[in-house]
Parts: C-alpha cells; sequence; structure tokens
C-alpha cells in the first residue's frame, strides 16, 4: 500500500478538521495509507488516521525543531506522496527538500497566499521587506512542489508569479463539500438546536470564524440598521463572537441578531439550510478578490441564494446566480450597500427561490463532489489532472 503524510503546521479549526477527514477518506479509498502531521486537535476523528504527529506551536524557536521533527520522520519513513496545506510555505522548505531527495510526489495546498494576507491581517504594506520575504518563500515553495491547488482562476494568476500555469491546479471544492455524507450526522431539528424560525421571518446566515475587520462581518451587522422596517434577523454561527456583542447593544439592534457561537458542523449546515439567503461579506482586499470560502459551495449544495462581493473568485462558483455587492473598505459604505441588496432580496422572494434553485443545479453540474475527488486523487497518480 502506497503511504501519504498530509501536514498542516498550525491548530485546526473545524473547517479545516472537516477538510482533513474528508481528504484522509478519499485518499484511503485510493489505496493510501495516510499519516497526519498537525496541532493535536479533537475535532478530528482518530479511527481514520493511521497515526498522528503532534507538533509544537509554531513560534520563532519552535520552527526548526519542527521542521528537524518531520525531516527525520521523512528520513525514516518513506512516503510517496506529502501534502503541505497551508498559507504560509516557510514551514514546507527544509521537509520539502529533503523529499525531494527521496523522489516523494509534493503536494502544496495553499488556501490564500501569504503575502497578501499578511498585509490585510497584520496591517503591512506590501513594499515592506516582510512581504517581499513572503514572495521570495513562496516562490522557493512553489519551486519544490510538483502541483499547487488554489481556489479559483484569479487565484491561480496571482500564484503564477511563484510557479507556471503547468504546475498550478484550480480546485475550488476543496473541502470536499459532501452534503449527502454529512447531512446523515446532522441533527434535523431546529428546534434542538435553538434555531426555530418564526413564521414569516426572512432569515439571514453568516457561518465562519467572527476575526476581526478583515473578515467584514461588522458591515453585515451594522446593515441590520438600514433593515429596521422589514421583518429580517440575522443568525451568526462561529466562534470569537465576543467583540461585536457590545456594538449590537449600542446600535440597538440586539434582537435581530442572534449570535450561536461554534457549532457542529452537522449542526451548522441545518441552521444553513433554514436560510432565505446567505452573506459573505468581504470587504475591500487583495484576499477578497481571489477568495472562495467553503460555506458558498454548501450554501449552493442546499439551494440558498449567495451574496457577495462583486470579485472575479464569487463569480467562477456563482456565476450570474450570484447576487453581488459592491464591496468597499469603508464599513459605513458597505453595510449600506449589503442592506440595499437585502432589500431587493427580500421584495422579490419568487426570484430569490429560482435563484436557489440555479445554483443548485450549477453545483450538481460544475462543483459537484464526485468530479472534483477525481481531479484531487489524479494529483497523487502519475498523470495531470
Amino acid at each position: 500500500m502506497k503511504r501519504c503524510l498530509v501536514i498542516a503546521p498550525y491548530e485546526l479549526d473545524s473547517s479545516y478538521a472537516r477538510r482533513f477527514e474528508n481528504h484522509v477518506r478519499e485518499l484511503r479509498s485510493a489505496g493510501y495509507e495516510v499519516w497526519l502531521a498537525s496541532f493535536f486537535n479533537e475535532n478530528l476523528h482518530p479511527i481514520i488516521l493511521k497515526k498522528t504527529w503532534r507538533l509544537d506551536p509554531i513560534q520563532l524557536l519552535a520552527v526548526m525543531h519542527n521542521w528537524v521533527l518531520l525531516s527525520i520522520m521523512l528520513l525514516r519513513k518513506r512516503f510517496d506522496v506529502i501534502v503541505f496545506v497551508m498559507y504560509n510555505p516557510a514551514f514546507l522548505l527544509l521537509p520539502s527538500f529533503i523529499a525531494r531527495m527521496m523522489k516523494t510526489r509534493i503536494i502544496y495546498d495553499m488556501p490564500d497566499p501569504a503575502p497578501e494576507v499578511w498585509v490585510e491581517s497584520r496591517g503591512l504594506v506590501y513594499d515592506s521587506s516582510i512581504v517581499k520575504l513572503m514572495k521570495v518563500i513562496e516562490k522557493i515553495g512553489c519551486s519544490l512542489a510538483h502541483y499547487v491547488i488554489v481556489v479559483s482562476e484569479a487565484m491561480k494568476h496571482l500564484v503564477m508569479r511563484s510557479a507556471p500555469a503547468s504546475k498550478i491546479v484550480v480546485i475550488r471544492n476543496r473541502l470536499f463539500v459532501n452534503i449527502a455524507l454529512i447531512w446523515t450526522r446532522a441533527c434535523t431539528d431546529l428546534n434542538s438546536i435553538g434555531a426555530t424560525k418564526p413564521e414569516g421571518t426572512f432569515r439571514i446566515v453568516y457561518a465562519g470564524r467572527l476575526e476581526g475587520p478583515h473578515d467584514g462581518l461588522e458591515s453585515l451587522i451594522l446593515s441590520m440598521k438600514f433593515l429596521s422596517d422589514l421583518n429580517v434577523e440575522l443568525f451568526l454561527v462561529g466562534k470569537d463572537c465576543g467583540r461585536y456583542l457590545e456594538k449590537v447593544k449600542r446600535w440597538d439592534i440586539d434582537e435581530r441578531i442572534e449570535f450561536f457561537g461554534g457549532r457542529p458542523h452537522g449542526e451548522t449546515l441545518v441552521i444553513l439550510s433554514s436560510a432565505d439567503l446567505i452573506v459573505v461579506p468581504l470587504p475591500q482586499n487583495e484576499v477578497s478578490k481571489i477568495a472562495l470560502p467553503g460555506k458558498v459551495l454548501e450554501a449552493m449544495a442546499l439551494g440558498i441564494p449567495v451574496v457577495a462581493p462583486d470579485y472575479s473568485g464569487f463569480h467562477e462558483a456563482l456565476s450570474t446566480d450570484g447576487i453581488y455587492f459592491i464591496a468597499s473598505d469603508d464599513v459605513n459604505v458597505q453595510s449600506f450597500r449589503i442592506a440595499q441588496v437585502i432589500r431587493g432580496c427580500y421584495v422579490d422572494k419568487d426570484r430569490l427561490k429560482a435563484i436557489g434553485a440555479q445554483l443548485k443545479k450549477r453545483y450538481e453540474k460544475t462543483l459537484n463532489f464526485d468530479s472534483e475527488r477525481e481531479r484531487y486523487i489524479q494529483l497523487f497518480r502519475n498523470g495531470d489532472p
């Protein structure tokens, strides 16, 4: 049996845990013995793993220790394929050099480009020495990999600064969203999870990490101020919602907004399925322009209309059936634009249902689980995807 090592050098949140679980399942079905190197994460089911390597948290002094740990493992165990799932390629450099010497196939699964992520999340500028260094590291990391997986054509064009187009593979359904499989684990009773939907209520759902300004969530919350005359409620599903509680009370919209905190994936899907509208409020920045969050694919699979920024990554998935707003880096401007789009959807619910049906057809035709799975598995074989 061939042996595959999947590496994620950071603590996994629930969405990454789901992706790893799906990756492991699919690789095992393709005949691979799968090993996982990551931080310990209780969301992963050990029964599907052959071996779990727990790495220390990435700190300045711990990086070399992890590199050495992985390098020793690569020398002791012969892997046919190594998959690095990370946006920061610095971690893969030394292990990749060793893997190359041992003629191991290397796949670099890039959720987001590191330089752009650092600019938006850490307030850096593009001509700073740190960002320039990240671009150099990205180029070296991509040169060592046999294939680089990205989520959109827009991201592919960006990453072509570091790798030839022939090496970059676009897999949009990179979470392997398999609604039928996940739904069997879900509790289908909204009452039991406190998500009952009052009759006649127009429900908007946002599910994801509630991190900070770069997620655009504040603009979505603020948009509720412009919809006070409508029977609209906003459900927020995700961790770390405390930073918004005070603002919601100050804006006097707390009765319209429900904070659900982190939920198991099955329960999150149940809440998503009850939505009239899914909103992805990403602001104007370089990461948003190439993004394609997994929740967009889940909404499409469930037949729920999606409101998203007018960027190419979203157009690739949603096409003409997407409902778009012009993103802004000004919270007040963006909140008003989102509110106007929501109002238009509210007054034309028949059109909204038709859009949801079209999105579901589009998902089943071009983004379905089986077709994306085959393209992913093909990367592990000798042939191109």
